[in-house]
C-alpha cells in the first residue's frame, strides 16, 4: 500500500522542480504547452479546407460532413472535468504526455482509416490533446506565474489557437496542392505531435509550490487581504458557461466558412484567407486586451461586448455574400476572438480565489468549448436545408443574444467587487 502511495506521489511530482522556477524556466514551460496546444488546434482545423473532399472519400454530404469536426470534440467533452481531476491527482506533465500519445495515435489512424466509422474514431482520438490542453492550460498559468503578471500571460496564452489556424489556412492548401493528397495534412500533424511530446519530456517543469497557492499561504499581506475571500462562484460559472456561445459561433466560422466561400466560387487557398486574416487580427488584439483588461478591470464589459460583436458578425454579416465579405467578417471575428477569451480567463481567477474552485470553474469553460464545437453537425444540416444566410440568422444570432444578456445581468464586474471590498476595509 505504501509502495502505491509512493508511486502516486512520484507521478504527481514528475516534472515538478524542487524550487520555484526562474523566469526563463517559466516561459519555457509556457512555450512547451503553447506549442502542444497549437499543434492540437492545427489537428482540428486541418480538415477545414478539404472538408468536402473528405465527405466525398467517405460518402458524407454537407448534412453529415460536419461530424468530421464535431467528433474531434467528443474526447474534450468527455474529459473536460476528469482532466482537472487527472491534473490534480496524476500531475500536469503526466497528463500532457499521455494525451499527447493518444493524439498521435489518432493522427496515425486517420491516415489508414478504411471507412467513415474508423475515420470518425480517429478524430475522437485526435481530439484528446485539445480536450486536455483546453482544460488544464488556463489552470497552469496561475500556477506558473504570479498574479501581477497574469493579465499579460493570459493574453499570450489565449492566442494558442492562432498559430494552428494560420498553419492550416496558409500552409495546408499549399501542401495538398503540392502533394496531390490530403494525407499530407495528417503527416504534418504526426511530425509536430512527435516534436511536442519530446519537447515536453525534455523541458516542461512546474514550480515546487504553485504561485497561486504561494500567494495565499505564504504571503501575510495577501493572506489577510479581501482577495482571499473572493468566492463569486455563480457569477464566474455563468461567465465560464457563456463560452459555449463563443465556441459555437467561432467554431462555425472555422469549420464552414471555407466551404461557404468555395460554394460561392472561391478556390481552396482563397477560401482560407479569412481564417488567416482573423488570426492575424486576433494576436495583437489579445496581447493588448490582456494588458488593458487587467489594468482597468473591465473583463465583464469586454465579455458582453465580445458576445454581441460575435453575434452580429456570424448571425448577420458573414453569410451574405458580396465582394469583400470575407475580409469584413475576418476582421470582426478577429476582434471578438482577441477580446472575449482573454476577458474570461482574467475574470475567473479574479472572482474565484480558491485554487481548487478556480480549477473547476475554468473547467466549465473547457467543457463548453468542446460542447459548442459539437454544434457543427446541426449547423451543417441547417445550412443544407435552409441556406447559409437563414442558418446564420436562425441558428447563430439567438445564441449570441442569449449569452450577451446573461452576462450583462448575472456576471459581476471587477469594479463593483473592488468597490465593495474597499467599503468593507
Amino acid at each position: 500500500m505504501s509502495g502505491n502511495k509512493s508511486s502516486d506521489r512520484a507521478i504527481v511530482r514528475w516534472g515538478v522542480a524542487d524550487r520555484q522556477l526562474s523566469q526563463g524556466e517559466r516561459w519555457m514551460a509556457l512555450a512547451c504547452l503553447f506549442f502542444f496546444a497549437f499543434v492540437t488546434m492545427y489537428g482540428f482545423i486541418k480538415v477545414s479546407p478539404v472538408l468536402m473532399d473528405i465527405g466525398q472519400k467517405y460518402g458524407m454530404g454537407l448534412d453529415t460532413v460536419g461530424n468530421v469536426m464535431a467528433f474531434f470534440n467528443i474526447a474534450g467533452i468527455i474529459m473536460a472535468f476528469p482532466a482537472i481531476w487527472v491534473m490534480r491527482n496524476l500531475g500536469v506533465k503526466f497528463s500532457l504526455i499521455v494525451t499527447g500519445v493518444i493524439t498521435l495515435a489518432g493522427s496515425l489512424l486517420g491516415i489508414y482509416a478504411p471507412d467513415a466509422g474508423m475515420f470518425l474514431l480517429s478524430r475522437v482520438l485526435e481530439g484528446a490533446g485539445m480536450g486536455m490542453v483546453a482544460a488544464i492550460g488556463p489552470n497552469v498559468m496561475p500556477r506558473l506565474f504570479p498574479l501581477k503578471n497574469l493579465g499579460l500571460v493570459m493574453g499570450i496564452w489565449s492566442v494558442w489557437t492562432c498559430p494552428g489556424i494560420l498553419l492550416a489556412s496558409l500552409v495546408g492548401p499549399q501542401i495538398v496542392m503540392a502533394t496531390g493528397s490530403i494525407d499530407s495534412l495528417w503527416w504534418l500533424s504526426i511530425a509536430m505531435e512527435a516534436v511536442a511530446i519530446v519537447w515536453m519530456l525534455a523541458c516542461f517543469k512546474m514550480n515546487a509550490i504553485d504561485e497561486n497557492e504561494l500567494a495565499l499561504q505564504e504571503n501575510p499581506e495577501l493572506k489577510a487581504a479581501p482577495r482571499k475571500s473572493r468566492n463569486y462562484i455563480l457569477s464566474a460559472s455563468i461567465a465560464s458557461f457563456s463560452f459555449i456561445g463563443y465556441a459555437a459561433l467561432f467554431g462555425m466560422f472555422q469549420n464552414f466558412y471555407p466551404t461557404f466561400l468555395q460554394a460561392n466560387g472561391l478556390d481552396m487557398a482563397a477560401s482560407m484567407l479569412p481564417a488567416t486574416i482573423s488570426t492575424i487580427v486576433t494576436i495583437p488584439i489579445s496581447f493588448a486586451a490582456g494588458i488593458v483588461i487587467d489594468k482597468f478591470h473591465i473583463s465583464k464589459w469586454a465579455l458582453v461586448g465580445g458576445h454581441a460583436l460575435l453575434g452580429i458578425t456570424m448571425g448577420i454579416v458573414a453569410w451574405n455574400f458580396f465582394n469583400g465579405v470575407g475580409v469584413v467578417t475576418a476582421v470582426l471575428i478577429g476582434c471578438a476572438a482577441g477580446v472575449l477569451p482573454v476577458a474570461l480567463r482574467t475574470l475567473i481567477p479574479f472572482q474565484v480565489s480558491d485554487p481548487r474552485k478556480m480549477d473547476y470553474v475554468l473547467g466549465i469553460m473547457a467543457f463548453v468549448t468542446n460542447l459548442g464545437s459539437f454544434y457543427s453537425g446541426p449547423f451543417g444540416a441547417m445550412a443544407d436545408g435552409m441556406g447559409w444566410q437563414q442558418a446564420g440568422l436562425v441558428g447563430l444570432l439567438p445564441i449570441a443574444a442569449v449569452f450577451t444578456v446573461l452576462c450583462l445581468i448575472f456576471v459581476k464586474s471587477e469594479r463593483s467587487i473592488l468597490k465593495k471590498e474597499e467599503g468593507q476595509a
